[in-house]
């Protein structure tokens, strides 16, 4: 399997990049890569299904991605740049998966966004049945 070739004109032009927007990016290479992962495990022989199985180990990827570029975000500001970039990188990559689940597995949008909200909440330790806080904060 070969790897995922990320195209990128990002350097070219040097205007400061916005946190929405750097997040924007950031959540499609997330995507991808955690795609590409379950893929590649699925093709060495690990027990990964399709159906619930993958989107569970697609889940665990996109979370254990979006914790990195969350300590990434820290080490560049640990202040509101942080929050507003991980916010915006996890509702992104919540868009990107409610799209994949809705063109691989027919699952309903709301239904598949509030997978990766779930494994959001108990990864930063919201419980589900409070309001969701803003990922990064510390209150």
């Amino acid at each position: 399997m070969a790897a995922p070739r990320i195209k990128s004109r990002w350097f070219r032009d040097a205007t400061p990049r916005d946190p929405a927007e750097l997040a924007s990016a950031a959540a499609a290479i997330v995507w991808r890569t955690a795609d590409y992962r379950v893929r590649h495990m699925r093709s060495v022989n690990f027990a990964i299904d399709a159906g619930e199985p993958y989107i569970a180990a697609l889940v665990e990827f996109l979370c254990f991605l979006i914790a990195i570029a969350d300590r990434v975000a820290y080490e560049r500001d640990p202040g509101p740049w942080r929050t507003a970039f991980t916010s915006a990188l996890a509702i992104r990559v919540g868009e990107l998966f409610r799209w994949g689940a809705d063109q691989a597995m027919s699952v309903e949008g709301p239904a598949a966004a509030e997978t990766v909200a779930g494994a959001l909440r108990a990864l930063f330790g919201a419980p589900s049945t409070r309001a969701p806080r803003t990922i990064g904060s510390t209150t």
